[in-house]
């Protein structure tokens, strides 16, 4: 077995000279799509000095307790007259303030009768949003790297970007094996169950921003489950396989990738659940093997599915870890100190990890209550009340904070 840290570090010299094409893509289209340039700004934000409020615009240095109104200016005009001494302009919110204007007197602290406005109160505050205080035209937006959100989209059509420079997205097939798997209840019969790992890691691959460009259930045959490993490294740049890659004697998913002549970059790693991870890479193709229980299944997805596409779109994402406090004993089940051990967990209201009731690799349900995965260490077996303890939050991806692949994973 090898560390989760060798793990992934033998994924990202394998993906090192596989970074996608680059192409441009329209502003309103690009959610989901990850920056390979960093987007400048072709505007200052905001671009003209503004009122932050409806109110009266009055002379920088001048505090009187009456001004003459001379101009009424709402949003989306502009001033046509500039302050004198003793005047004011009414300006609306997000209008431009009059050359010469200091501050915004709010229109709740004032009173007018016909162009003569009485000032009740003043708050110290100018009221004045001024030009490129939040962007300036020519600074970066958005660094390459990011991935672009609902809110993102906004931010790049306020800086007055039409288009993007971002990464092709990440082409995967999802095979899940296993003849015992179907994908309509009608078909389900004594030992028969239905099929779970690929609606889940489609799902989480279009969450994840990519293409999923084949999925299919495929039987426990050496035949088959060559020919759909070839398929799919012939069509996608990023090839996920459930089930079939322990040593049973159905297992068959490890000679299918050398019959494909595709090199083993592992095939088994210090972790539980999951253990016999597997990961092989050729023509440019890399294919991640999981075992078939739906739990492994989800959480190999985050740790080593979602990484190999960040390195392949140059995405600085990566998934939302923290360090919090153990609420209760936590303990391995088995005991070993030569492995990482993740469990279902969740935050209490004081931000203490709790176990989930959890059933095994198989109860996927268990997820649907957690907040996370909480990490027992390698090198210890217990885990006493008080410990703190490393947890994978699961949270929205386009929650997740920033990191590098290498902070995503610094254990």
């Amino acid at each position: 077995m090898i560390s989760i840290e060798r793990s992934l570090k033998i994924l990202e010299m394998a993906a090192a000279g596989s970074r996608l094409p680059v192409e441009s893509v329209p502003v309103r289209e690009s959610v989901g799509r990850v920056l390979a340039e960093d987007a400048i700004s072709r505007l200052n934000l905001p671009p003209f000095n503004k009122s932050a409020m409806d109110g009266f615009a009055v002379p920088a240095g001048e505090v009187l307790q009456q001004y003459e109104i001379i101009e009424t200016v709402p949003a989306g005009q502009s001033p046509t007259r500039d302050l004198r001494p003793g005047t004011a302009v009414k300006v609306m919110t997000g209008a431009p303030v009059p050359r010469g204007a200091g501050s915004v007197i709010m229109l709740e602290h004032t009173s007018q009768e016909g162009n003569v406005l009485k000032v009740e109160q003043y708050s110290g505050r100018s009221n004045i949003c001024r030009e490129a205080e939040d962007i300036r035209a020519g600074e970066v937006v958005l660094g390459a790297g990011s991935r672009v959100a609902p809110l993102e989209v906004a931010v790049l059509l306020g800086c007055g970007l039409k288009e993007i420079r971002v990464s092709e997205r990440v082409r995967v097939a999802v095979l899940s094996t296993g003849s015992e798997i179907v994908d309509r209840p009608e078909e389900l019969s004594p030992g028969r169950i239905m099929n779970t790992n690929g609606p889940v890691l489609a799902e989480l691959g279009k969450a994840y921003g990519m293409d999923v460009v084949l999925e299919r259930l495929v039987p426990d045959t050496l035949s088959e489950i060559r020919d759909a490993v070839a398929e799919a490294v012939d069509t996608a740049h990023l090839t996920i396989i459930s089930g079939g890659v322990s040593a049973g004697d159905y297992d068959y998913v490890k000679p299918a990738l050398r019959e494909n002549g595709l090199k083993m970059l592992f095939e088994k790693v210090a972790i539980k659940p999951g253990r016999p991870v597997t990961a092989a890479v050729g023509k440019d193709r890399l294919v991640i093997g999981l075992p078939g229980s739906p739990v492994p299944v989800y959480l190999m997805f985050h740790l080593f599915v979602a990484p190999v596409a960040e390195l392949l779109t140059g995405e600085q994402l990566g998934a939302n870890w923290c360090r919090l406090v153990a609420g209760e004993d936590f303990k391995k089940k088995k005991k070993r100190k030569d492995i990482d051990e993740f469990v279902p967990v969740r935050i209490d209201s004081n931000g203490k990890v709790r176990p989930v009731e959890y059933h095994g690799t198989a109860h996927l349900a268990a997820l649907t209550r957690a907040s996370g995965f909480g990490r027992l260490e390698r090198g210890k077996v217990d885990f006493p009340r008080g410990t703190p303890i490393e947890v994978m939050l699961l949270v929205p991806i386009s929650q997740a904070g920033p990191s590098t692949v290498a902070d995503h994973h610094a254990w």
